[in-house]
């Protein structure tokens, strides 16, 4: 494969893998299936899986926990208004 073929190839996935970021990101208060984020990344559930642990360094489940706690955490930290029960929730 030529170099050139291959950073066309590795730019397609970071392009996958930013727009499921941001998906997440942006859907972090919703059910994210596996299904749902490979449709955004354009490819099958078991390509996507593969290509977001490689790339991301965590499972995709393992990633959305850690986005809901980060963000949880820094409601509670910033937030005092807000209980923590709707917080957890």
């Amino acid at each position: 494969m030529s170099t050139a073929r291959v950073a066309r190839s590795v730019a397609r996935h970071r392009a996958r893998l930013t727009r499921v970021l941001a998906h997440i990101d942006a859907h972090l208060d919703r059910p994210l299936s596996l299904a749902t984020l490979a449709d955004v990344a354009e490819c099958s559930p078991f390509h996507f899986h593969r290509l977001f642990a490689a790339g991301v360094g965590v499972t995709v489940h393992r990633y959305v926990q850690l986005a809901r706690l980060e963000r949880a955490a820094a409601r509670l930290a910033f937030r005092a208004e807000q209980r923590v029960t709707a917080i957890a929730l």
